[in-house]
C-alpha cells in the first residue's frame, strides 16, 4: 500500500534578540510524511503578531518546491526590525491536490531598542580647601535594551573660577554595558586654586554611540575666613531713660569657617551718657564661609547728647576684623504730652433780637504730642435775661490737634430775647484729656427799635417784611442771604 502525500510545517525565527534595524531570518520547514511526492508546495504569506513590527526584505526562497515521500524542504524569509517589542511569525504550506499543512507559529523574537547612553557626574566633597583631594565619578547608564560595547569616558573639562589638577583616572578605562544597566568610572583630582568649579564630560561606545554632555555638582575650593563688621544702634533717637540696642553684624567673606568669633569691648564716643545693661549676646560664635552672625548689647540713655560706639571682632588662627564705628545715637528730653487750653469768643458782641450769633471756641495744644479725638463740650449760656437758641454746631465735631497747634469749633445761635449773656464750655480728648472751662465775652442782645411812622396806607409794610424774614427758613439758616436783611 502506498500512502498519499501529507505535509507538516513548522516555523523558526533567528536570532531571538535583535536590535532595531537588524535583520531577522524566518524559516518554514516542510516535511512530507506520505509515500508519494507532494508537488508544487507553496508557503503562505506569513502573519506577524505581537507588539513589535518588521518590514519584509525578501522571501520566500524558493517560491515553491516538490517534496518526495518521506522527505523535507524549507522556505526562508528575511525581515528588518522596525519597531521594538516582541513578535512571532505564523503561516502554513499548500500543495497540489488540495493538500495543506496546519498553521504553525514561530518562537518569539525580542526586538530591542539600540544602546543609548546617559551619564551622571558627581564630585565630592562639595567644599575643599586648596591642596585637598576631589573625587569625581561618572555613572554611565545604558537606557537601551541592547548591549553597549567598549564604553569609554571622555577627558573631563573643568569650568568655573577655581582650578584642579588630575591625579589619576579614569578607572576602569572602558567597559561593556548591558541594556538597562550602568557602570561607573572614577577620577582623583587635587584642588589647586580657590573658586567654584564643575567637571564636564560624556561617554562614547562602538557604533558611533555618544551620550550628551553632563556637568557635576559645584565644588567650592575655599579661601581662608575673612571677617567684616558693621555696628548699628537702634533706634537712632531715644529719650532720657529709654533703653536701646547695639547690634554688631559680622560677615565671613572667606570660604572657610571662622571659629570662636568674639567681639571686643565697645568704646563709646560723644557727649551723651549711657549705662551698660547686657551683652554681648552670644559671647562667641562660629561663622561658616560666606555666612554672617550678630552680637547684641543693651544700654540705657542717662544723659542728653550724641553717642557712637567703636569695636571689632577676632577669631581663632589670628583672624581679626578692622575696627568699625556705629551710627550716631541722639539722646533727647522726652516730648511733653498733649495739654489743651480753650477760649471762647462771641461775634458780634452786640446785636438786635432776631439776628444770628457766631460762637467760636479755639483749642490750643500746648504739648509736643498730638491730641487725638478732641471735641467741645455742650456750651452753657449764662447772664441776665437774654435768650439765645442753638441753630447749628459744633463744626467740626471732633479733630486731632498736633503738638503746638490749634483748632476752632463754631456754633450758630439765634438771638431770641434781649439781655446780656455769655457762653462757657471746655474741650475733651482721648486719654482723659480735658481743658479748663472758659467763658466768652459778654453779648448784648438789644430790643429792636420800632420803625418810624409811615403813611397809613403802608404803615404795616415794614412789620410784614420783618415777620416774613423771621419766618423764612432760608433766612434763619443763612441771615446774610439776599433778601434777608431787615
Amino acid at each position: 500500500y502506498t500512502s498519499a502525500p501529507k505535509i507538516v510545517s513548522s516555523l523558526s525565527a533567528t536570532p531571538s534578540n535583535v536590535s532595531l534595524g537588524e535583520n531577522i531570518s524566518v524559516s518554514m520547514y516542510i516535511q512530507n510524511i506520505g509515500d508519494t511526492a507532494a508537488n508544487n508546495v507553496v508557503p503562505s504569506a506569513l502573519t506577524v503578531s505581537g507588539t513589535g513590527n518588521v518590514n519584509l526584505l525578501s522571501g520566500p526562497i524558493p517560491t515553491s518546491t516538490n517534496i518526495g515521500g518521506h522527505s523535507q524542504s524549507s522556505f526562508t524569509w528575511t525581515y528588518k526590525a522596525t519597531s521594538s517589542g516582541t513578535i512571532a511569525f505564523s503561516g502554513n504550506a499548500t500543495a497540489d491536490g488540495g493538500i495543506h499543512s496546519s498553521v504553525g507559529t514561530s518562537n518569539s523574537i525580542n526586538i530591542l531598542t539600540p544602546p543609548e547612553l546617559q551619564v551622571t557626574l558627581s564630585a565630592s566633597p562639595s567644599e575643599v580647601i586648596v591642596g585637598d583631594t576631589i573625587n569625581v565619578s561618572m555613572t554611565v547608564h545604558n537606557i537601551g535594551q541592547s548591549k553597549a560595547t567598549n564604553v569609554t569616558p571622555s577627558n573631563l573639562s573643568i569650568s568655573g573660577g577655581g582650578m584642579a589638577s588630575l591625579v589619576s583616572g579614569p578607572l576602569p578605562n572602558s567597559a561593556d554595558i548591558l541594556g538597562n544597566s550602568n557602570t561607573t568610572f572614577n577620577w582623583t583630582y587635587m584642588a589647586t586654586q580657590a573658586g567654584s568649579i564643575t567637571f564636564n564630560g560624556n561617554a562614547n561606545a562602538d557604533g558611533g554611540i555618544s551620550s550628551p554632555f553632563s556637568s557635576s555638582n559645584i565644588i567650592n575650593i575655599q579661601t581662608p575666613a575673612s571677617l567684616e563688621i558693621s555696628i548699628l544702634i537702634s533706634p537712632s533717637s531715644v529719650d532720657l531713660g529709654d533703653t536701646f540696642n547695639i547690634t554688631m553684624n559680622v560677615k565671613n567673606k572667606g570660604d572657610s569657617n571662622a571659629n570662636n568669633v568674639r567681639p571686643s569691648a565697645l568704646i563709646k564716643t560723644g557727649d551723651g551718657t549711657v549705662s551698660f545693661s547686657t551683652g554681648p549676646n552670644p559671647p562667641s560664635v562660629t561663622i561658616n564661609g560666606h555666612s554672617e552672625s550678630s552680637f547684641t548689647w543693651t544700654y540705657t540713655a542717662t544723659g542728653t547728647g550724641q553717642v557712637a560706639f567703636t569695636g571689632n571682632v577676632s577669631a581663632d588662627g589670628g583672624i581679626e576684623s578692622p575696627e568699625t564705628t556705629s551710627n550716631i545715637l541722639v539722646i533727647k528730653v522726652p516730648p511733653s504730652p498733649p495739654n489743651i487750653l480753650s477760649y471762647i469768643v462771641v461775634n458780634p458782641d452786640s446785636l438786635y433780637e432776631g439776628e444770628l450769633i457766631e460762637v467760636v471756641m479755639t483749642v490750643d495744644n500746648m504739648g509736643d504730642m498730638e491730641a487725638t479725638n478732641v471735641y467741645p463740650s455742650n456750651l452753657i449760656i449764662g447772664g441776665v435775661n437774654g435768650v439765645a437758641i442753638l441753630r447749628s454746631g459744633p463744626y467740626p465735631v471732633n479733630v486731632n490737634i498736633g503738638g503746638h497747634s490749634s483748632q476752632t469749633f463754631k456754633w450758630i445761635y439765634y438771638a431770641e430775647e434781649e439781655g446780656r449773656i455769655y457762653f462757657s464750655g471746655h474741650a475733651n480728648g482721648d486719654g482723659s484729656l480735658s481743658s479748663p472751662t472758659s467763658t466768652s465775652n459778654i453779648l448784648t442782645i438789644k430790643r429792636r427799635p420800632l420803625p418810624p411812622p409811615y403813611p397809613s396806607y403802608n404803615k404795616l409794610l415794614p412789620m410784614r417784611k420783618i415777620m416774613s424774614i423771621l419766618n423764612d427758613n432760608k433766612c434763619n439758616d443763612n441771615p446774610s442771604a439776599e433778601g434777608c436783611s431787615i
